[in-house]
């Protein structure tokens, strides 16, 4: 199954008295369906940041590989970060821009919660 994400951008307007700030301030970056299951493909993409990951199950295991690239020249990395068997997995930053980074991560279970991040 190839699923496709975008980037939600939680945003809001800060009130200080009687003045605003004009336009709305980035607060939070939230991903949507960050699940990965044993036969998932996904193509992921946040401001800055591409990614394509694959993930494979046997026995008792999970395999997340896949390629997270840096897609702005805007002093960020783009990065891979996976949840799996109670513990976080980062892949190597990907930047500055053009710049591609493999990863593979392997543990036990049956499902990921992985994150493209561009920080």
């Amino acid at each position: 199954m190839l699923k496709t994400r975008r980037a939600r951008w939680i945003t809001v307007a800060v009130v200080a008295g009687t003045a605003a700030v004009a336009g709305p301030v980035v607060v939070a970056q939230a991903d949507i369906e960050p699940r990965t299951g044993c036969t998932d493909s996904v193509n992921a993409d946040v401001p800055g940041g591409l990614a394509h990951w694959t993930a494979k199950c046997s026995g008792d295991e999970i395999v997340v590989q896949g390629w997270v690239k840096d897609t702005r020249i805007d002093g960020k990395c783009a990065q891979i970060k996976a949840f799996m068997d109670d513990k976080w997995h980062y892949s190597d930053k990907a930047c500055p821009e053009d710049q591609v980074e493999h990863f593979k991560f392997t543990d036990s279970g049956r499902t990921a919660d992985v994150y493209l991040i561009n920080k």
